[in-house]
């Protein structure tokens, strides 16, 4: 798989994937401002980071972790940089089986309404590299994850995670647009 942007249909984002060259101060800094807002941070940092603030160092390590995942064909991650160059968004593939690989993604308010489109698109690219199943762990709570699952044609699985997250599941399908 490359790392190549590709636009998002119907919008102004650009998807990428998240190499060193993103590595700028700008690029840090937004990523900061967006890993900061209250529902980004409340559901993915929180927790992680002991109620401590998302810091550029935080950025740097998740730019070079994501780096490290194309680098080594282990894991993919995007970006999504919106209308003024800047990431909005972030989306992956946290393993690289081709055969039931788990996604995930969070996305600034900047963009709201726009998860959807944004994993379209990555599902795509992956389904044109190979990638033939996936799955992604939701908290039950989480409504708004949800909905973008179910209207990308993902389905509740039986299974469920160690810390109780619902498990939706989808198949590649390689006629479909994704």
């Amino acid at each position: 798989m490359s790392p190549n942007s590709t636009r998002i249909p119907g919008t102004s984002l650009q998807l990428c994937g998240l190499t060193q060259r993103f590595n700028t101060k700008k690029v840090r800094e937004r990523i900061v401002e967006c890993c900061n807002e209250t529902t980004i941070y409340d559901r993915l940092f929180r927790e992680r980071l002991a109620e401590r603030p998302y810091t550029t160092d935080d950025a740097r390590d998740f730019i070079q972790w994501a780096a490290a995942g194309w680098s080594s064909h282990r894991y993919y991650v995007f970006i999504v940089n919106g209308p003024d160059g800047l990431p909005c968004a972030s989306c992956d593939l946290k393993t690289a089986t081709r055969i039931d690989d788990e996604i995930g993604y969070w996305r600034s308010q900047r963009v709201a309404g726009s998860m959807t489109m944004i994993v379209r698109q990555m599902l795509l690219v992956a389904s044109k590299n190979g990638f033939s199943g996936f799955h992604a762990r939701v908290a039950r709570d989480n409504l708004g994850s949800i909905a973008v699952l179910e209207r990308l044609d993902f389905v509740l699985s039986d299974r469920h995670d160690v810390n109780g997250r619902l498990v939706f599941t989808r198949r590649a399908r390689e006629s479909q647009s994704t």
